[in-house]
């Protein structure tokens, strides 16, 4: 082909040009010439030649955009073969930055792989051996940059991924020689390649494994992780005498590892990989298994002792790090460190059936991040379709049951056929290429729900696939589709997925018929946009944009085709009403989300084509009035939204057959008040059927369920029923007089009684204030002074007839009058504490350590929990626990950790039984722990004190008794009384001074005085 030509007799004085792809020579001499050439690009002199270093850095950003957003391969291979030639010129002139070399090494593994691919084919043994002739050229490129750059830790790890990435290429396509039966395809010395890699990595360790590395932690722990698999990959396939020399290597690396200072972080990391990879190693080598077990641990000793000698060396040298990276930041030198996620992709080494080997393959996704950000921000990145749909084909045939690898495949060939479809060209090459992508297209969505046939998004990606790529959709396509996954039964049992993809399919049809209708009409489809244009010259002085479609009328062809498309999706409803009434006739949720897609179908689409096309019978919407009425009677009491829906249709909708007849009034003027009395009606009707505010709990995850399938079933329920009470209101303000704004207002007060006032229901009742005192008239607010002033005197009158509006509070739910959440005990009502669970049901056995083992793996972190027991009065000991109540409290660190404990709620199990979570009114742990009380002085206790306020009340007897004198009582008021003593009572009182020593008191006494007269 001879494509790239680099010409250097003017550059660099040679009298030849080297053609790498040239038809002499086979590919070892072309790789040679390569690395060659590149060789002499970058050690050549040219420091007297004037360049602007922007301009050149400006130029190659602009090649490498182009080249990944390039969907032809000619373009792409021009665009990086440009990209590789400056950046060849920018390395004569100066010394290229490691970030740069790295890139310049990308970008020529893409072209070199670009032009094999082109020039052999998209085999898989072809795909293969370019893979491993353009990691020749990037290692190449790569130990040119190191022998200027050798301690950059970004720049090594960069180029042992690639290294072993080779030997990766060289094992695959050994094995497929060996399958094929070719024999000495591919002549290689094996363990010339392992040391070479081998010396590669200890070239990094003289680099830069010394020293700290807290800053640069990730990077030295891929490489470490990377030579450990490595040495597995060669545990392998060692055999006799060669097994233990690995092993002691293995040792070595673990010595090593743990001599490295990387901070918490990276030592908590090392300690897992060390594990896994010592696990492996015992796994592969069977000889001298008994003496494993001593090796670890002492070598583990010795790993601990050296990680206690690093930690005291870390702080001191972080400080000489910080100050580097300071340093590197002030020039605007930064690696992008951040970006290292992993060494290797997890899900493809589970499916490999040599994980060892598959470690070795460079994971590019991980280095895309940083090589081509620069190329992301004008155009997005798109690979070339035989390099890209390579690699997902590889991935596949490796995993074919993994549903992510499916799904990402399908949305990279969408982005290209969509990115086709949009290109302006109509040459044969440009055809050939979308028919060839929307054939792959659909033959990898059939592919993937045959491999993965319990996926229900992969059979939605297919029906959606089916009407992008079909240009005369035929129903029975779509419903071959719903047919399969029937027949294959991995989804039957699923009611939600079924219903799902028997609305998604009807949806494709309707597109369909959409996008025939718009581009029979006019040059625009139907999900585009269009600007509403007025009739006559300028609007405002200014004159009208060229945004106005012209509009022709539509052939037979399409009005006969649209009209069978119409019965096909009336068919389809009919099949999707028969499923749910004989498969699920108690799914109330399921008719609800059904009818609602019928409706808002009948009512914007189905409905208006029909009477356009005189299909209807002289019945005009009475369909789509059946629908609504459907939707609002599935479901009782109905959810608010059903309603909105329906009467936005009945308030906007220009057809007028209600009621299965034409009730449209001779006078047009006459359909004005016409339809503000049936929109009263609706909101009347609505109201009564709903049900009232604050009565439904609110679920954790309902926000963004609403967005999904069932909008209308997972909308929150107190959300919609203040929209339509709001709605309600502001129409009533619109067409409505004084009195039925009054009644409106009653009605919203009374179905938002129990809701906080904080959230919606102020802003609903607010337009009419109520009067405390006098009559208690409603009077109009601020927005309605000017309506209530021109009435003038009749204001009065009218504000006379007006009822007091009563609210009807439900005394068993009381009103909330915060936001906070409340706990019922009794009869009482109790503020919830934020942050403790009330859990009931529990066994008698279950321990206060129970709950803090279940309700900390399952729900969060736990500060305290308690069982509630009786109380058993007496000397039971410190230890002793009273009988368990069956109930306790767990206080959580966190209040999201108690809305996840409530929803667990009937399902969780403490003690193998399934308990019961609501919300606490008091903590789990009192103010006071039990044993910490203070202790009062002797004499200020509490039974000190009861005791002397007995001795205080004793009775106090005066025995100086006069002869014919009076007794003065003085009773328990504090009043006094004069007795003769000569009466009977005051003998009675005389004989009870004078009590027997053994005789005890049961009776309170008196205070008895005598007054001296």
């Amino acid at each position: 082909m001879g494509l790239l030509e680099i010409d250097n007799s003017v550059e660099m004085g040679m009298d030849s040009q080297i053609d790498l792809l040239g038809p002499a020579g086979g590919a070892g001499s072309r790789r040679a010439a390569a690395q060659h050439q590149l060789h002499i690009f970058c050690t050549t002199d040219s420091s007297n030649m004037s360049y602007n270093y922007d301009e050149f850095v400006q130029s190659i950003r602009a090649c490498r955009r182009e080249a990944f957003a390039a969907t032809s391969p000619t373009v792409q291979v021009d665009a990086f073969t440009r990209g590789v030639q400056l950046l060849q010129d920018l390395s004569k002139h100066c010394p290229m930055t490691p970030l740069l070399w790295m890139e310049y090494a990308f970008d020529t593994e893409r072209l070199m792989e670009g032009l094999i691919s082109m020039e052999g084919g998209s085999d898989q043994h072809n795909g293969v051996h370019a893979r491993k002739t353009a990691l020749e050229s990037c290692t190449g490129v790569l130990e040119l940059a190191l022998a200027e750059f050798s301690g950059c830790a970004l720049l090594h790890l960069f180029y042992l991924e690639s290294f072993a990435d080779y030997i990766y290429q060289l094992e695959s396509l050994r094995a497929q020689s060996e399958s094929i039966g070719t024999v000495g395809m591919e002549d290689f010395d094996v363990r010339a390649v392992h040391a070479k890699l081998t010396d590669a990595f200890e070239q990094a360790w003289r680099c830069v494994g010394r020293g700290t590395h807290m800053n640069e932690a990730s990077i030295v722990s891929e490489i470490y992780k990377l030579h450990g698999c490595f040495l597995l990959f060669r545990l392998l396939s060692a055999t006799g005498n060669e097994l233990e020399p690995v092993m002691a290597q293995i040792s070595t690396l673990f010595n090593r590892w743990s001599d490295t200072p990387m901070g918490d972080d990276g030592n908590g990391e090392m300690m897992q990989e060390i594990e896994y990879i010592w696990d492996s190693s015992c796994a592969l080598n069977d000889a001298g298994r008994g003496g494993w077990q001593q090796r670890k641990d002492e070598l583990w000793a010795g790993i601990d002792a050296r990680r206690r000698a690093t930690s005291a060396l870390a702080s001191m040298l972080s400080s000489y790090e910080n100050d580097l990276d300071v340093s590197m930041s002030s020039e605007g030198i930064l690696f992008p460190r951040q970006a290292l996620s992993q060494n290797y992709d997890e899900s493809m080494k589970e499916c490999c059936v040599n994980p060892h080997l598959q470690s070795l393959k460079r994971n590019d996704t991980k280095w895309q991040r940083i090589l081509i950000a620069d190329a992301e921000s004008e155009t997005p990145v798109s690979f070339l379709n035989g390099l890209g749909g390579a690699d997902s084909s590889r991935a596949i045939a490796e995993c074919p049951t993994v549903e992510s690898l499916w799904s990402s495949y399908i949305a990279f060939l969408r982005e290209e056929y969509s990115r086709n479809r949009l290109s302006e060209g109509s040459d044969e090459d440009v055809k050939s290429c979308r028919i060839a992508v929307a054939s792959t297209l659909q033959n990898v969505c059939h592919r993937a729900t045959r491999n993965c046939p319990y996926s229900a998004s992969l059979f939605e990606t297919k029906m959606n696939v089916i009407g992008l790529t079909s240009a005369n959709l035929e129903p029975d396509d779509i419903n071959r589709v719903i047919s399969e996954l029937t027949d294959l039964g991995f989804l039957t049992s699923n009611r939600e997925a079924m219903l799902n993809l028997r609305l998604v399919a009807i949806t494709v049809v309707k597109r369909h018929l959409l996008s025939l209708i718009s581009l029979g009409g006019t040059t625009s489809d139907y999900d585009e946009t269009e600007q509403i244009g007025f009739a006559g010259a300028a609007v405002g002085g200014k004159k009208m944009k060229s945004g106005i479609l012209s509009y022709h009328s539509l052939a037979p062809v399409v009005l006969e085709e649209a009209a069978d498309l119409l019965e096909d999706i009336h068919d389809m409803y009919d099949e999707t009403d028969s499923y749910l009434f004989e498969s699920f006739p108690t799914w109330t949720e399921g008719k609800v989300v059904f009818w609602k897609h019928r409706a808002l179908s009948e009512a914007y689409i189905l409905t208006p084509i029909r009477v356009e096309l005189g299909r209807d019978e002289g019945l005009g919407d009475k369909e789509t009035v059946r629908c609504f009425e459907k939707l609002v009677k599935s479901q009782k009491p109905s959810h608010p939204d059903s309603w909105r829906e329906y009467i936005k249709y009945v308030g906007t909708s220009h057809f007028h057959y209600l009621a299965g007849g034409a009730t449209q009034p001779s006078d047009g003027i006459s359909a004005t008040v016409s339809l503000a009395r049936r929109c009263r009606d609706l909101y009347k009707r609505a109201l009564s059927s709903v049900k009232k505010a604050g009565q439904t709990e609110s679920q954790a995850t309902s926000i963004h369920k609403w967005l999904g399938m069932g909008s209308l079933y997972f909308r929150e329920y107190d959300m919609a029923l203040v929209d339509l009470c709001r709605e309600y209101v502001d129409f009533e303000k619109a067409v409505g007089s004084v009195e039925s704004i009054s009644n409106a207002i009653s009605v919203v007060r009374g179905k938002l009684s129990g809701l906080d006032p904080s959230e919606s229901s102020t802003a609903i009742v607010a337009p009419i204030k109520g009067d405390d005192t006098g009559d208690c008239k409603r009077k109009l607010e601020e927005d309605n002074i000017d309506y209530q002033e021109g009435f003038g005197e009749e204001d009065n009158f009218d504000q006379s007839r007006a009822k007091r509006t009563k609210v009807r509070t439900d005394l068993k739910q009381p009103k909330r009058s915060d936001g906070l959440h409340k706990v019922k005990v009794g009869k009482m009502v109790y503020p919830a504490h934020p942050f403790t669970v009330h859990v009931s049901n529990l066994n008698k056995e279950t321990h206060d350590m129970d709950l803090v083992n279940v309700f900390k793996t399952e729900c969060g972190g736990v500060v305290h929990a308690k069982i509630l027991r009786e109380k058993k009065f007496g000397k039971g000991g410190h230890h002793y626990h009273g009988e368990s109540k069956g109930c306790g409290l767990v206080q959580f660190e966190e209040r999201q950790t108690v809305e996840k404990a409530l929803i667990k709620s009937g399902m969780l199990r403490v003690g193998g039984v399934v308990v019961s979570i609501h919300r606490s009114h008091m903590p789990a742990i009192g103010v006071v722990p039990p044993g910490a009380h203070r202790i009062n002085p002797k004499g200020d206790g509490k039974h000190s004190k009861r005791n002397q306020a007995k001795k205080a009340s004793k009775m106090k007897v005066d025995t100086n008794f006069g002869v014919g004198g009076d007794v003065e009582m003085k009773g328990p008021s504090g009043r006094k009384s004069r007795t003769d003593e000569s009466s009977p009572s005051s003998l009675t009182f005389s004989a009870l001074s004078f009590k027997p020593r053994a005789m005890k008191q049961k009776r309170p006494t008196l205070q008895l005085d005598k007054k001296k007269t």
